[in-house]
């Protein structure tokens, strides 16, 4: 579990607790794909571009609709692991990702020879543990790196009080407000918005979670990247471009909830003549 945060309560039951027979239609929409819209997935997704971008030139060849599919494979996996799941078809891990078992299967032969032995391919179908530690390891998803909080506002302060994974901890979070900073207790050191670069420094934090105010999204984005960020998970509803950052560039994952509900309802409206 773990920072799933607060966006699996605000808004993921829109997207996770879906009917099963809208989600492979919500997934297909042209020029839209209908996300999981946990944040384990959006670090998992910014792991492999920090390692993807250092690492040989087979690895960066992978297309990035590959790469997401890989990395919230991974996080799924671990699921089925829980679950005492020991084997899964191609097929079955298609059903995980809503795509066509086919598609799973060229996603991992894009890997290289592992894929098959090294990954435990039985006749009976993938080996749980073996496939997830080659994600793993080929991705670059098991060491994770330290995160920090940008906004302590209503999600802000939902992100923050919410379980951690291992992989990707909290070592830090920023607000604009003294008082609020003052106010909330958390086991997160806190700082003004205004020590964001230099701690993001000190503390080597890779990637930031933007929970802001629409209106200082892109100040504090630029910050974070002033900072030495590599990836930022952008939950306000301005769109931040790919930006430059004193580490290099920073990628970013625009998630927006009203974009999100936009496209469910042009979905809706255009296939069923859902207007209410």
């Amino acid at each position: 579990m773990s920072v799933y945060f607060s966006i699996i309560y605000a808004y993921g039951i829109l997207v996770k607790g879906r009917r099963k027979e809208n989600s492979r239609k919500l997934y297909t929409i042209p020029g839209h794909r209908a996300k999981p819209l946990t944040q384990l997935g959006e670090f998992a997704i910014l792991c492999i571009v920090k390692n993807f971008t250092t690492d040989s030139a087979s690895n960066r060849s992978l297309p990035s609709p590959t790469l997401e599919r890989l990395a919230r494979l991974y996080t799924l996996l671990g699921r089925m692991e829980e679950a005492g799941k020991r084997r899964l078809t191609s097929r079955a891990l298609g059903d995980l990702l809503h795509v066509p078992g086919t598609v799973v299967r060229k996603d991992l032969s894009l890997l290289g020879r592992e894929s098959g032995a090294g990954a435990g391919l039985l006749k009976a179908g993938y080996e749980t543990a073996a496939l997830r530690e080659l994600l793993g390891r080929r991705l670059g998803l098991e060491a994770g790196f330290s995160v920090c909080l940008a906004g302590l506002g209503r999600l802000g302060g939902a992100i923050l009080n919410q379980a951690q994974d291992s992989r990707y901890p909290l070592a830090a979070a920023f607000d604009a407000s003294v008082n609020r900073i003052e106010l909330t207790q958390s086991r997160v050191p806190l700082y003004h918005s205004s020590e964001m670069p230099r701690v993001v420094r000190e503390k080597k934090i890779t990637a930031g979670i933007l929970a802001v105010p629409p209106q200082a999204a892109r100040e504090t984005a630029e910050s974070l990247a002033a900072g030495g960020v590599r990836g930022i998970v952008n939950f306000t509803p301005v769109m931040i471009p790919a930006l430059s950052g004193a580490a290099g560039p920073v990628f970013v994952r625009n998630i927006c909830l009203t974009g999100e509900l936009d496209v469910i309802a042009a979905y809706l409206f255009t296939t069923q003549g859902v207007t209410e």
